[in-house]
């Protein structure tokens, strides 16, 4: 568990704003711990579960759940591929408290309804299930803990609804396949530079979702989906103590399999020691891009307060960086039409800093030779006092107006803040 906030998108402080910078130094050593927001509810239970829990009114009556699971795609065999997003599928499929669609029809009852409000997601390193439910109604605040423990320890993994499942699980892959879908078939394996990422892509592999043994599926189930893995949250219009209460109850009697298949948190990247270039091409492809990568690495997040300093400082040069290609493609001959610099990494908690660029049709030369020449003036000279004054202020500004409202904060976005913790 990490013990403090990652503050790669959001600067928000435990100070009133930037501007106390001063202050801050008189209180705080480079290597002093950046403490959690005192508001965020954090702990663990005796198996590993770990929980956040946020008091938040906005919107009112309604609380947002979370479980989070830290496996993904990355923890598949070979013989696996596609079983983690498969699980994710199955997970609303039916449980023991809520056996095939009565899941569904239970929280369509309450107005929750699928994608619009009840969700998930699968990536390399977790699986995430998304349940909002309406705070004024205790009875199904109760049963949204169930459905949490539901997920995590008690999806019915019958025969039949597998075989089922297979079809659907098909139809989002043939839908995903076009153009861009086999350009990344090509590159990724080259950008994650032989890294496992490269071939085990959240989607899998049609001939293993075909073919594979149900016993696979439950082997993945009963493997990754374990106490030590998970992370509970609950941001919104609810009692923190009763929320923990609701945690301990319906978590604390899980347990860890035996023996345990350890767990490698993230698969190595190798960076590379020498330039690389690729040309693709596809002929459905509906438009041209350039991806340059300049450096990559580990996020290790901000821990203590220079790791905060470097962080800010890291931001504002994205920032900068991002004001002058604004400014270069809003010229009437700029030979692209839109630039962007930032973090073009795939894999969360590794960033790969780089410019992503649409040149126009005919003009991808001209395009690469002017972001290049652009991207190298400011390798070498830096920028404007003006320029850095104005991106000064805009950062300053911003985390003061976080400070203001946070009180105004929508529950869903202070989750993206707490889910950084975990």
């Amino acid at each position: 568990m990490k013990t403090t906030f990652y503050f790669r998108f959001c600067l928000m402080l435990a100070v009133a704003c930037m501007a106390q910078i001063v202050s801050i130094h008189a209180q705080f050593l480079p290597a002093d711990s950046i403490l959690t927001d005192p508001k965020v509810r954090v702990g663990s239970l005796p198996n590993g579960v770990t929980y956040y829990v946020r008091k938040n009114e906005v919107p009112e009556k309604k609380i947002e759940f979370r479980l989070v699971v830290r496996a993904g795609s990355a923890e598949e065999r070979t013989d696996q591929l596609g079983l983690a997003h498969f699980m994710e599928h199955m997970n609303f499929n039916g449980m023991d408290s809520f056996p095939r669609n009565a899941l569904i029809s239970y929280l369509n009852s309450i107005g929750v309804q699928l994608g619009a409000d009840l969700n998930a997601y699968t990536n390399y390193d977790e699986t995430v299930f998304i349940l909002p439910i309406p705070s004024d109604n205790q009875v199904a605040v109760r049963k949204g803990f169930s459905i949490l423990e539901g997920w995590a320890s008690h999806a019915i993994l019958d025969s039949a609804s597998i075989e089922k499942e297979r079809n659907v699980i098909l139809e989002e892959s043939r839908l995903s396949k076009g153009a861009n879908q086999r350009l990344r078939e090509q590159y990724l394996p080259n950008l994650l530079n032989g890294s496992l990422y490269a071939d085990r892509q959240p989607i899998g592999k049609d001939s293993i979702i075909r073919n594979f043994k149900q016993e696979s599926l439950r082997s993945f189930y009963h493997t990754w989906y374990r106490p030590d893995l998970m992370g509970v949250m609950v941001v919104g219009d609810i009692d923190p103590d009763s929320a923990v209460v609701e945690i301990t109850r319906h978590f604390s009697h899980l347990s860890n399999p035996q023996p345990e298949t350890p767990f490698s948190s993230q698969l190595s990247i190798i960076s590379r020691s020498a330039p690389f270039a690729m040309v693709l091409t596809d002929k459905e492809a509906m438009s041209t891009s350039i991806r340059i990568i300049y450096g990559q690495g580990k996020d290790t997040g901000a821990i203590i307060w220079q790791q905060y300093r470097n962080r800010v400082l890291y931001d504002l040069m994205v920032s900068l960086i991002n004001h002058r290609l604004s400014e270069l493609s809003s010229k009437p001959d700029a030979p692209f039409s839109y630039a962007f610099a930032g973090n073009l990494s795939p894999i969360r908690d590794w960033n790969m800093f780089g410019l992503s660029v649409a040149p126009l049709l005919g003009k991808t030369e001209l395009t690469l030779s002017s972001i290049t020449a652009a991207f190298e003036s400011i390798r070498q000279y830096g920028f404007l006092q003006t320029e850095l004054q104005r991106g000064k202020q805009e950062m300053l500004y911003a985390s003061e107006q976080n400070y203001l409202n946070e009180d105004k904060s929508d529950s869903r976005q202070l989750y993206r803040i707490i889910r950084m913790l975990f």
